[in-house]
């Protein structure tokens, strides 16, 4: 009986967790030109979604909207538009916006009580206004919400060096592990600023612990205790190097016994307004909107050209004609 009446009353405050609420709340943006924008609801539905102060003849174009997602499109307007929304809730929804360049997940917390809430996206006048109920109502004095915390790549630790001969062969980086990994396992590429290539080896199912040996050609390159992941360092060049995970002598097999990573070795990175390729400084020069051919490449290398524009379904003019490549994905920033 006392198993079952503690199953009722954790079944009861689940229930009452999940209970939905019916609001009223608003997003208006301080964003100028042109650009695609949507709302999406996770863990709720619309009830309404209707435009504010949208105008065609600024270029502005509502998308329309359902229980799950509203979009539209920004003309070039100089003064603040926005949804009106009515939507069912519960303390776990989330709702995706991309307005432009920005993108923000919000909760219903995030729309004070007693105050609009004003949130910068980064830019010079960029920025969003948050309030509950109608947007008619008018402005209160808002607070400001800062923006979300800027992801800080993790650094090396004590990382094993791998020699130059990696990724000039098909002969694989050995990595010998004596504890099992808690789930699949998958390098990471790190770029520091100093021409050097870091690859972590970790799990997204949890950290990586024990002894780990590395090895190549047969010869022995080092051994670490890990402590949630292996680093290990190398020259980038253009290429890939194969990074094979197996276990030490004596333990259990599993699935992961002959794990294969297949890692890009070229490292293109900025260093200020520089652009480096494996280390080494890159000037631009020369782009071409349009498909190649073999007379067009010949001319473009005569005159020391080294970089072309083409679109995603030209990638292989890259790799055939030797270019570095800007890529048009054809897609506006809030798009992705």
């Amino acid at each position: 009986m006392r198993k079952l009446a503690s199953s009722v009353v954790v079944t009861g405050l689940l229930c009452l967790a999940a209970q939905a609420e019916d609001v009223e709340f608003f997003i208006l943006w301080g964003l100028q030109g042109q650009w695609h924008g949507s709302l999406e609801i996770e863990g709720g539905r619309f009830l309404k979604v209707e435009t504010f102060s949208f105008e065609e003849q600024y270029g502005d174009k509502w998308e329309g909207a359902d229980e799950r997602r509203a979009s539209w499109r920004s003309g070039t307007g100089g003064q603040m538009d926005g949804v009106h929304v009515k939507a069912s809730v519960t303390a776990q929804t989330v709702f995706h916006l991309k307005t432009g360049a920005a993108s923000r997940d919000l909760r219903w917390s995030d729309f004070l009580a007693d105050a609009d809430a004003k949130v910068p996206l980064g830019g010079k006048d960029q920025f969003l206004v948050l309030g509950r109920g109608n947007p008619d109502r008018g402005p209160r004095l808002p607070r400001s919400i800062p923006l979300p915390t800027i992801f800080q790549p993790p650094q090396p630790k004590d990382p094993i060096a791998l020699p130059d001969a990696c990724g000039r062969t098909d002969e694989p980086v050995v990595v010998r592990l004596a504890q099992a990994p808690p789930g699949a396992l998958l390098a990471r590429r790190l770029a520091k600023g100093d021409g050097r290539l870091y690859l972590e080896v970790c799990s997204p199912a949890g950290r990586l612990v024990g002894r780990a040996e590395v090895a190549f050609g047969g010869k022995p390159l080092g051994t670490r205790e890990m402590d949630g992941s292996l680093w290990l360092s190398l020259q980038p060049r253009i290429g890939a190097v194969q990074i094979q995970v197996t276990a030490q002598p004596g333990v259990e097999d599993a699935p992961w016994r002959a794990a294969v990573l297949h890692v890009p070795t070229t490292l293109i990175e900025t260093r200020g307004p520089k652009l480096y390729v494996n280390g080494e400084p890159f000037l631009v020069k020369g782009t071409l909107p349009r498909d190649l051919n073999d007379a067009d490449a010949a001319y473009l290398k005569s005159l020391c050209a080294n970089t072309v524009r083409i679109g995603t379904n030209s990638l292989d003019y890259l790799d055939k004609y030797g270019f570095m490549g800007i890529v048009m994905t054809g897609r506006w920033p809030g798009q992705f």
